[in-house]
């Protein structure tokens, strides 16, 4: 029971920031599932597809896909890792639409529970995680290029991400409150991408059956991006801004398989000059090796 409650928020928790800046390079925060606060090994494969629309009339599109996997070294400390693959479409009033593709930026992180108390009925979990964003997705120079500077795969620099969480579960409800914060620093074409925060209130309640389990979630976040800075020192036109959202979405746990399926949309926006548009997310992870605490 305790080790469901700790599952059934992990996988819904995080839109982990829904742009980066303009459109969304891949070393944003990104994704919906993420296996972090039970205690089993984990791979699995995810698919996401965001929209965003600028106030000059430019459509982004992407599609990503994530394979990724964890490993549980001790009832408290974990580590995880992901791969991602993106496409990118910007199309622009009547012209031809920009296509990137790519690997994106790899990341590799732990995590460490810093407080589990309570009972299966009325339970409280604190997790503090750290990782970094490896340069692995296509950085392109393009000053003086009609494609904006920031429209790329990847962000060209070593990243690093701090976030906490915490859990709490009474009967069959759930909620849970999280935050994320993104440092990233200058590339090697001295280009950098603004530091982005994020945080994210989900409540969730459970239908249990026989072998499986159903859980219904809703989840509200705000997130903040502050602005990149391109390689003339000067603010990038198009980038920062800050903005309310809202999902929602459905979970099924068996034993060895967790599936979730996500969407969700832009409420209100604050500063910058780009929109998120829909957003949806589908994950399976397959889960194996359970450890016993």
């Amino acid at each position: 029971m305790k080790t469901f409650w700790a599952t059934l928020l992990s996988v819904a928790v995080i839109p982990m920031a829904w742009c980066c800046d303009v459109c969304g390079c891949a070393g944003m925060m990104t994704g919906f599932g993420d296996l972090s606060l039970y205690p089993q090994n984990t791979i699995g494969l995810s698919y996401l597809s965001r929209s965003f629309e600028s106030s000059l009339g430019n459509r982004d599109h992407f599609t990503q896909l994530d394979i990724s996997g964890r490993y549980v070294i001790s009832p408290r400390w974990s580590v995880q890792a992901t791969l991602p693959y993106l496409w990118g479409v910007r199309t622009r009033n009547e012209e031809d639409p920009t296509l990137i593709s790519g690997l994106g930026d790899a990341s590799i992180g732990t995590r460490f529970t810093a407080l589990y108390s309570g009972s299966e009925e009325s339970s409280r979990r604190l997790t503090l995680g750290a990782g970094v964003f490896l340069p692995t997705g296509r950085f392109e120079d393009r000053f003086g290029s009609l494609i904006p500077q920031n429209f790329q795969l990847g962000s060209g620099s070593w990243d690093y991400l701090l976030e906490g969480r915490y859990l709490h579960s009474e009967g069959d409800w759930v909620g849970m409150l999280e935050g994320r914060y993104v440092i990233n620093t200058l590339n090697r074409e001295a280009y950098k991408f603004g530091n982005q925060l994020g945080v994210q209130l989900t409540l969730a309640h459970k239908l249990g059956f026989k072998k499986w389990a159903l859980v219904p979630l809703l989840s509200v976040a705000w997130e903040h991006f502050k602005r990149d800075i391109n390689s003339r020192g000067y603010y990038q036109y198009g980038t920062g801004g800050e903005a309310f959202t809202a999902s929602t979405g459905l979970q099924i746990k068996t034993a060895s398989w967790l599936c979730s399926l996500r969407g969700g949309t832009n409420l209100t926006n604050g500063s910058g000059n780009y929109r998120p548009g829909p957003q949806l997310n589908f994950s399976v992870n397959y889960l194996f090796n359970s450890t016993k605490k």
